[in-house]
């Protein structure tokens, strides 16, 4: 815990003394996941027949549900741990839900690697982003660093056992 504490008050001693710099971390923290998901989309309609998308589609389905929506929640729900800033005692930000693993990095990390894996280059504008955001959660205070190191990790795990077992 000792990383964690240090990582996070190093990130949100810096989001918080710098305000051009806090606002784009709220942003990221927030809205950004957003953007990326719509890209994604946009993504996946940019694929060369149905059956592409369809294969696309199905993978991110299939790795957010079970990662995502069922590993993190049972992980969550069995050990529990508390948010950043409700254990160090900072301004309230309304959630009050385990903080490891991290949802949005179980929800993304598939996304960007399937991106990754059909598209080099986009693709690590997506891995980036995605990165960008875990940080943004850890600086804004939703997050300790190893919340997002543990989403990553389910993301990844469940995208490359989704892509082994499902056929093309």
């Amino acid at each position: 815990m000792s990383l964690d504490l240090t990582l996070f008050n190093l990130l949100y001693g810096f989001a918080s003394t710098h305000k051009v710099v806090g606002l784009f971390i709220g942003f990221m923290a927030n809205y950004a996941a957003y953007f990326l998901v719509a890209a994604f989309i946009w993504f996946v309609f940019q694929r060369g027949n149905w059956k592409e998308r369809i294969y696309i589609a199905s993978l991110a389905i299939i790795s957010i549900i079970i990662g995502r929506g069922i590993f993190t929640e049972l992980f969550g729900f069995f050990l529990y741990r508390v948010r950043p800033y409700i254990a160090l005692g900072l301004p309230a930000l309304g959630l009050t839900t385990g903080s490891f693993p991290s949802g949005h990095m179980a929800f993304l990390m598939p996304i960007a690697l399937i991106v990754w894996s059909e598209n080099k280059r986009l693709g690590k504008w997506f891995l980036g982003g995605t990165v960008l955001i875990g940080v943004s959660r850890v600086a804004y205070g939703y997050h300790w660093p190893s919340d997002i190191l543990g989403g990553i990790v389910v993301g990844a795990t469940f995208f490359y056992l989704t892509k082994k077992f499902l056929p093309k």
